[in-house]
C-alpha cells in the first residue's frame, strides 16, 4: 500500500468527523492509487479535508444514463479527473458528507460504481 494512503487511512481518516465513508471507498481510494500520481491522491485527500469542514462543496448530480442519482453530490479532483462522490445528511443535527465513490471520470466510473452501490443497497 503507498505510505500517503496508509498515513491518510490511519492518522487523518478519523479525525475527518463531518465525513462517512462507505465501506467500499477504501477500495476505491487503493484502486486510485494505481491510476494516479501523488500529487493527484494529495489533491484527494485535500479535498476530503474541505469536505469536512464543509459538506455544502460541490455540484448535485441528476438523473442521466439511467442512473437516479438526484440525492447525491460530485466535487471535482485533479481538473476534473476524479470525482469524489457524496450524498449530504444530518446527523444529530450535523451536516455530514457520505462518501460513496472516489473513482476516476472516465467512462463515469465514480457514477456507474455509485449507482452500482445504491442498487445493491437496496436489494
Amino acid at each position: 500500500m503507498n505510505n500517503k494512503l496508509l498515513q491518510f487511512l490511519t492518522t487523518e481518516l478519523p479525525e475527518l468527523t463531518n465525513l462517512v465513508f462507505m465501506e467500499e471507498v477504501e477500495d476505491d481510494l487503493i484502486k486510485l492509487v494505481t491510476k494516479v500520481d501523488e500529487d493527484c491522491l494529495e489533491e484527494a485527500f485535500n479535498a476530503l479535508r474541505k469536505l469536512n469542514a464543509n459538506p455544502r462543496l460541490g455540484k448535485r448530480l441528476e438523473d442521466k444514463y439511467g442512473m437516479d442519482l438526484t440525492d447525491y453530490f460530485k466535487h471535482y479532483v485533479c481538473n476534473a479527473n476524479v470525482r469524489i462522490v457524496y450524498k449530504q445528511s444530518v446527523v444529530d443535527g450535523q451536516l455530514i458528507a457520505e462518501i460513496w465513490t472516489i473513482a476516476c471520470r472516465k467512462d463515469f466510473e465514480a457514477y456507474v460504481r455509485t449507482f452500482n452501490r445504491l442498487q445493491a443497497r437496496k436489494r
